[in-house]
C-alpha cells in the first residue's frame, strides 16, 4: 500500500533519528502519535518520501540500519540525516512518487523536490495533495489528504476524482471503486463504519442499478436500486431465516412477491408499501363473509377500505384483516371495532417506518 516513509528528529534526543512510516502526512502523524506530555521538545520532520509500498520500504531500511538501531521497538537510529535519507533512497529507488527535503542540516535543502510530473499542493483549509498534475490541476494518479483526516487515493482528471480510486473516511468507512466528476459512479464497494456494506452499481453518489447490501444484523438484500433506494426486483434474505423475493418501491416490498417462511410454507401475492395485500377472494376466504357483506361493513365503518395496487386492482393489507378478525374472535363490540378501523385508516396516512 502506498504511503510515507519519513525521517524525524527531536532536540531532546541528540544524535538520534526516528525512521518510520505513515499513511498520513508525516507532519500530522507526529502531532497525533508522537508528541505527548512526556516529550519536552516537538519533533521535526527532516525528510519524507511517498512510495508505492511504505510497509516494505520501512522494513528494508530498518534491516539495513539494524546495527545503528537504538531501541528495537521504537525505530530510533544513531545516524545522520544524510545516512537515513540515502538509505531510504537506496531501497525506494524507482518506487518513490515524490519526496520533500525539510532538514536545515542536510546539504541538499531543496523544497518540494518533484519527480516526473508529481507535485505537492497545500491548500489554505489544511488539505494537501500529492501526485500528478496537468495545467495546474490534479490530473493522473495522486493522493488527497483532507484536513478532517479523510483520504482519497486514485485517479484524477481536470481537478476531480475520475477513474478508479479509494476513499477512506476518518470515521472508519471506505469506498473502493469507480468515480466520475468527483462522485461515486460505476461499480464500487462501500463499507460503512458499523460494518454494513454495499457492493454494486452507483450513479453520482447514489446506489443505482444492481447491487448487494449486507446489514450489520446479517440480513441481506440483492437486487435493483434507484436513487439510493431499493426499487425494482430484489431478494431480501433474513439472517434468522425467511426470504422475500419480488418487487420493491422506495425501500418497501411492493407489487407481486413471494415470502418464504423460515419454518416452511410460503405466501405468494400482492404487496404495497411493505405490507402483504389480500385480494378480495382471499379476504372472503379469511373472513368467511359474502362479497355483499364485505362492502356493507366498509360502509358501516367495520372494515377498512381497500387500497389500490395498480390499474383497477384493489386489496387489503393482510395485517388489517388479521386485526379485525382477532377483534371479532375476542368478542369486541361494533363500537370498539369502529375505533380500531379508524385507527388503522389514520396509520395509513402516517405510517410508522421501521428499519430493515
Amino acid at each position: 500500500m502506498a504511503g510515507f516513509v519519513f525521517v524525524i528528529s527531536n532536540p531532546a534526543f541528540p544524535n538520534l533519528l526516528k525512521i518510520g512510516k505513515s499513511d498520513r502526512d508525516p507532519c500530522v502523524y507526529i502531532k497525533r502519535e508522537l508528541e505527548t506530555d512526556g516529550v519536552p521538545e516537538p519533533f521535526l520532520v527532516e525528510y519524507y518520501a511517498f512510495v508505492v509500498d511504505h510497509n516494505e520500504i520501512e522494513k528494508q531500511v530498518h534491516s539495513y540500519l539494524k546495527n545503528l538501531k537504538k531501541n528495537s521497538n521504537k525505530g530510533f537510529f544513531n545516524c545522520t540525516v544524510l545516512e537515513a535519507i540515502n538509505t531510504i533512497k537506496k531501497f525506494a529507488n524507482q518506487t518513490t512518487k515524490y519526496e520533500e527535503y525539510l532538514s536545515t542540516n542536510f546539504e541538499n535543502t531543496q523544497k518540494k523536490f518533484k519527480k516526473h510530473n508529481y507535485k505537492s499542493i497545500h491548500f489554505e483549509n489544511g488539505d494537501k495533495y500529492y501526485g500528478e498534475c496537468l495545467n495546474g490541476l490534479m490530473h493522473g494518479k495522486g493522493t488527497y489528504f483532507f484536513s478532517n483526516q479523510n483520504k482519497y487515493e486514485g485517479e484524477w482528471k481536470n481537478g476531480r476524482k475520475n477513474g478508479v480510486g479509494t476513499f477512506t473516511y476518518a470515521s472508519g468507512g471506505k469506498y473502493i471503486g469507480e468515480w466520475k466528476d468527483g462522485k461515486q459512479h460505476g461499480n464500487g464497494s462501500l463499507t460503512y463504519p458499523d460494518g454494513e456494506k454495499y457492493d454494486g452499481e452507483w450513479k453520482f453518489d447514489k446506489r443505482d442499478g444492481k447491487g448487494t447490501y449486507t446489514f450489520s444484523s446479517g440480513n441481506k438484500y440483492e437486487g435493483e436500486w434507484k436513487d439510493g433506494k431499493k426499487n425494482g426486483k430484489g431478494t431480501f434474505i433474513y439472517a434468522k431465516g425467511g426470504k422475500y423475493e419480488g418487487g420493491w418501491k422506495d425501500e418497501k416490498q411492493h407489487g407481486k412477491g413471494t415470502f418464504i417462511y423460515a419454518k416452511g410454507g410460503k405466501y405468494e401475492g400482492e404487496w404495497k408499501d411493505g405490507k402483504t395485500i389480500f385480494r378480495l377472494p382471499k379476504v372472503l376466504e379469511v373472513m368467511g363473509l359474502a362479497k355483499s357483506t364485505i362492502y356493507l361493513r366498509i360502509e358501516q365503518g367495520l372494515l377498512t377500505k381497500p387500497v389500490s395496487i395498480g390499474g383497477n386492482s384493489v386489496g387489503w393489507p393482510a395485517d388489517e384483516i388479521s386485526k379485525i378478525n382477532d377483534a371479532r374472535i375476542a368478542g369486541k363490540s361494533d363500537k370498539k371495532i369502529r375505533i380500531l378501523v379508524n385507527k388503522m385508516m389514520k396509520q395509513r396516512k402516517n405510517p410508522i417506518v421501521k428499519d430493515q
